[in-house]
């Protein structure tokens, strides 16, 4: 069985991730990529989750053969070969499940110093979601509803410049609120004409 095209693309933990639908119809991604982000060993991840059922079974690993893109034909499958290497996909919400079988201090011997920071950081962030879950019934994600609250402070200003300058008489005032309502509009990843604000 085959995965399906790519069905879109997802930004986790700073990648781009392509998404493909397993033949059960799951949203999976490759694995390779989260491994070489943690700048861990590929040979060894692989190894540590196809030995264990559990891993496996968990992780929602599929695999599949990979494709010469040249002809478009699927190599042999042959597992007692050692260089047959499938491409290894992962269920989209069992990423951080992943994540959770990593050792910070691993990836930290390894040199990857922000990549280590960044995962001891979810883990407990996790651990502590977990924990609300368990003992509430629910758990919140503090640092969504900050960047939220952030998102919508920043678009509120950004509306409040755009009526600043549509109120100023003066062209060259005009022009330099258009170069900040330009700025704003880049980091809100706002498109807009600006020579349609004049």
């Amino acid at each position: 069985m085959k995965t399906s095209s790519i069905t879109m693309i997802i930004n986790y933990a700073g990648l781009q991730l392509p998404v493909h639908k397993s033949p059960t119809a799951e949203d999976i991604t490759p694995l390779k990529p989260i491994v070489d982000m943690l700048g861990l060993i590929w040979q060894d991840q692989r190894s540590k989750i196809m030995s264990s059922d559990f891993y496996r079974n968990h992780l929602g690993i599929f695999e599949q053969p990979r494709t010469n893109n040249q002809v478009g034909l699927s190599l042999p499958v042959d597992r007692d070969n050692p260089t047959y290497l499938p491409e290894v996909f992962i269920r989209i919400d069992r990423i951080a499940s992943y994540f959770m079988t990593i050792n910070p201090e691993r990836v930290r011997a390894n040199g990857n110093i922000s990549g280590a920071d960044y995962l001891q950081q979810k883990i407990t962030e996790w651990a502590d979601a977990l924990h609300d879950y368990e003992s509430m019934g629910f758990a919140v994600n503090l640092n969504h509803h900050k960047h939220q609250s952030a998102i919508n402070r920043q678009r509120k200003e950004f509306a409040q410049m755009i009526a600043i300058k549509n109120k100023t008489p003066d062209q060259s005032d005009r022009s330099a609120l258009n170069q900040i309502i330009g700025q704003m509009a880049d980091e809100l990843d706002i498109k807009y004409q600006q020579e349609l604000l004049n």
